[in-house]
């Protein structure tokens, strides 16, 4: 990076950092309306589908998907080491098979978007187990955040309860 006299980055460094900072803004836009797509459309399927069917189905055309992008983006993801394929195992077990299995199963009993808000809960739900096992203090600016991710659970089961009327 290029600094001026006092260290600080130059104006052409934080242009391209802005240039950058709108470029992840947008791939975060799209990754957000995907899986929203994702939600909505296994929410519809799910009523029709085991969750086994419909799983077997998403992830077969995940894994196809994903070997062609990154074949063209020149991942050489074939001649990775012994411990990066079981890293890469274990988070498939663990996060794919573990959690997002579970995220299509609930769809049959609540609403995507019940389910996508409780996907939120891993924010504070890990910091907090950051917190109390391996002892790494959050900083206090998390507090409001968490305050409002479990405040908008909580309205949004409040509201898709059904009523006793």
């Amino acid at each position: 990076r290029e600094h001026d006299d006092e260290g600080e980055p130059d104006a052409v460094a934080r242009v391209g950092d802005a240039g950058e900072a709108v470029y992840r803004d947008a791939l975060a836009l799209v990754a957000a309306m995907l899986a929203a797509s994702y939600m909505h459309v296994g929410q519809r399927v799910r009523t029709r589908l085991p969750a086994t069917a419909y799983t077997t189905v998403v992830y077969t055309v995940a894994a196809l998907t994903l070997v062609p992008v990154l074949r063209l983006m020149g991942v050489p993801f074939l001649a990775l080491d012994a411990h990066d394929w079981w890293i890469i195992i274990g988070i498939t077990l663990l996060a794919q098979l573990g959690g997002h299995s579970l995220m299509n199963q609930a769809l049959r009993s609540f609403t995507a978007t019940t389910v996508s808000l409780a996907v939120l809960i891993e924010v504070p739900g890990g910091t907090l187990i950051g917190w109390l096992w391996p002892g790494q203090v959050p900083p206090w600016q998390l507090l409001p955040a968490a305050v409002l991710i479990l405040g908008g659970l909580v309205l949004v089961l409040r509201n898709s309860a059904p009523s006793a009327t």
